[in-house]
């Protein structure tokens, strides 16, 4: 299992389950989904799935319905000073699309 801490204005949490679990058969839609994901080399998988549909899907406010489905691509890139995430959202049934999105995170180091 892996936890991610959101530190922004909202502090939550979101939790990935890395034991081999399936995505339950009637999950109830959350702000974060349920997360199950696995390890492709150096690269974490995560498949998301059962987001209500009250967040967006960027800053812009971009909605969604609650049959959103995102696959995250987690690498550490080869510097070791910043991480790579590529993510894949298909939306069915209400709103009829897709996209892609990536984000690069940047290490800061603080001494610790």
């Amino acid at each position: 299992m892996l936890a991610i801490l959101y530190e922004g204005n909202v502090h939550t949490y979101r939790v990935i389950h890395t034991d081999g679990r399936q995505h339950s058969a009637d999950p109830n839609p959350t702000w974060m989904g349920e997360s199950v994901g696995h390890w492709e080399g150096d690269t974490l998988v995560v498949d998301v799935i059962a987001m209500n549909d009250k967040t967006w899907l960027d800053t812009a406010g971009h909605v969604h319905s609650d049959a959103l489905h995102v696959i995250e691509r987690y690498t550490r890139v080869p510097t070791r000073t910043r991480l790579s995430t590529n993510s894949r959202s298909t939306i069915r049934r209400r709103i009829r699309s897709s996209g892609a999105r990536r984000t690069r995170w940047w290490r800061i180091r603080t001494g610790i």
